[in-house]
């Protein structure tokens, strides 16, 4: 994955908890508390983001990317080719 992508993926699918937060300014102990609720996962070899997100990472991979994503992105049972300028349902 290049440089851009990890970028707008960390900053689209991290949210600041609202936990953390209210407990440091109080004073509390944060030890245990997630700072970020992260909304992306991984493997090896995929990365799994939530099923509403797919149509952002497309338009974002269109612009940035000269319409071009390496390899396919699978939603429940439809496939996207994303080799392909225009990212095709099968």
């Amino acid at each position: 994955m290049t440089t851009p992508l990890i970028n707008f993926l960390k900053e689209e699918l991290n949210f600041a908890s609202t936990e953390f937060i209210i407990k440091k300014k109080i004073g509390k102990n944060t030890f245990g508390t997630e700072r970020y609720f992260k909304f992306v996962g991984e493997t090896e070899n995929e990365v799994f983001v939530p099923r509403g997100f797919i149509g952002k990472l497309i338009r974002f991979c269109r612009e940035n990317t000269k319409g071009l994503l390496f390899g396919k992105i699978y939603w429940k049972s439809k496939l996207y080719d994303t080799t392909a300028n225009n990212c095709i349902m099968t």
